[in-house]
């Protein structure tokens, strides 16, 4: 989809500590986007290790856009290009 601005589009990245991460959607309170087998889903927000991201940088782009990407915390090799 293209890039349109809107609050559906956009996330809050909130560091947990030791580089870790959680995402949240913009457009609504409690979920946070969460890796179940291979698929990437927004779901209710919890306390899972499904929901801890990594940010590290994406040496393999020569688009500054992709400069970085979160990899899921100990849960094999998935990646979010934000």
């Amino acid at each position: 989809y293209v890039f349109h601005g809107a609050n559906n589009q956009k996330f809050t990245l909130v560091h947990k500590g030791s580089g870790v991460y959680k995402i949240r959607p913009k457009h609504t309170a409690g979920f946070a986007i969460n890796r179940n087998g291979s698929n990437i889903q927004i779901q209710a927000e919890s306390n899972t290790s499904y929901q801890d991201f990594t940010l590290v940088r994406n040496t393999s782009s020569q688009n500054k856009a992709d400069a970085y990407i979160f990899s899921v915390f100990g849960k094999g090799s998935r990646q979010i290009y934000l």
